[in-house]
């Protein structure tokens, strides 16, 4: 079920502050499927991932585990759901619990 969703035609809808973060990432569905990004922002709903791999085979609700690349190594496993699908962007929702540990992450990457 793909969709090319803009702010247009969806109102911003966050209940916390989105803050600009470049981060390596990775993607992997149940079956295995990976995809390889970089985050563009995040807040404690969710971030927003720029990817050039095929995006095609992604599904609107579907559920993944979302990878913090630090060093070359993965991060533990962080779940999360596809919010939005585009051409070359994939908006993923984080439950806060998982998003404040993604954070804790972050921060200690930047240190």
């Amino acid at each position: 079920m793909k969709s090319d969703l803009t702010n247009n035609a969806h109102p911003e809808k966050r209940s916390s502050e989105r803050i600009q973060i470049r981060k390596m990432v990775e993607l992997e569905s149940a079956n295995g499927d990976l995809i390889r990004g970089e985050t563009e922002n995040g807040s404690l709903g969710g971030m927003l991932i720029h990817s050039l791999d095929n995006l095609d085979n992604l599904l609107l609700g579907s559920r993944q585990s979302l990878y913090l690349i630090i060093d070359n190594k993965r991060s533990r496993a962080f779940p999360c759901q596809i919010i939005r699908i585009s051409k070359d962007a994939i908006g993923v929702s984080l439950d806060k619990k998982t998003a404040l540990a993604l954070a804790t992450l972050f921060r200690k990457d930047m240190l």
